[in-house]
């Protein structure tokens, strides 16, 4: 009957929402990355833009550099970040699409956009924001 029809379950899909070209947008980098892109980032004028420190606990804390970001390390700093925000991660620390420790970016609690490690891609990303 009518009323059968209108309240029988219905199948629903629930995915991540990718966050708009015009979200705020947070660089994922290692603590040497802040050094070097930190100056940079401050010198484009965008309150939207911002660096986020991954520490690198998974080593012991004694590990800087971007290529040596792990899943759960980045699993950490991203669990404290906003829904609905873009979350630039440099290739360099994937491998055959996985992290160090076994990991890959569909395990993050938030989409991160995957780009190349270098100044050319980071400024494609960013104006694509704007």
């Amino acid at each position: 009957d009518l009323v059968d029809s209108a309240v029988s379950a219905q199948p629903v899909t629930i995915g991540r929402r990718r966050p708009g070209r015009d979200a705020p947008i947070g660089v994922l980098t290692g603590s040497y990355g802040m050094d070097v892109l930190g100056p940079l980032i401050a010198g484009i004028g965008r309150d939207d833009v911002r660096l986020i420190e991954v520490r690198a606990e998974y080593f012991g804390g004694n590990v800087g550099v971007a290529g040596l970001m792990v899943g759960e390390d980045l699993q950490r700093a991203l669990s404290a970040e906003p829904v609905g925000h873009r979350y630039l991660l440099p290739d360099v620390c994937l491998s055959g699409g996985r992290f160090l420790d076994g990991l890959t970016p569909d395990d993050l609690p938030r989409d991160v956009e995957i780009i190349a490690t270098d100044g050319v891609a980071l400024r494609a990303a960013l104006q694509r924001a704007t």
